[in-house]
């Protein structure tokens, strides 16, 4: 089992009370910085300090080089409202 997207704000109450379920962090990657470098290695390094197993984002949010990154650490992305092939 585990969460499939949590908030930052959820992080301490889900360790707190099923600690060992793993979760994604639910978060609003920002489009317009979804391939800098610096901007993916300060995301990465918030996802591992809350402890969570990667990222749960809008596919619209997603590219390559964030994949790419976070797989690089270890870290899963997960997308959603991805309604059609193409996307």
């Amino acid at each position: 089992m585990f969460y499939t997207g949590i908030t930052e704000n959820d992080v301490d109450s889900v360790k707190q009370q099923t600690p060992g379920v793993t979760y994604y962090l639910n978060y609003n990657v920002d489009k317009s910085k979804n391939t800098d470098k610096n901007y993916l290695v300060s995301l990465a390094d918030k996802v591992e300090s809350l402890g969570a197993k990667g990222l749960n984002i809008n596919y619209h949010n997603c590219s390559k080089e964030l994949v790419e990154l976070f797989h690089s650490r270890g870290l899963q992305v997960s997308v959603w409202t991805v309604n059609n092939k193409y996307d």
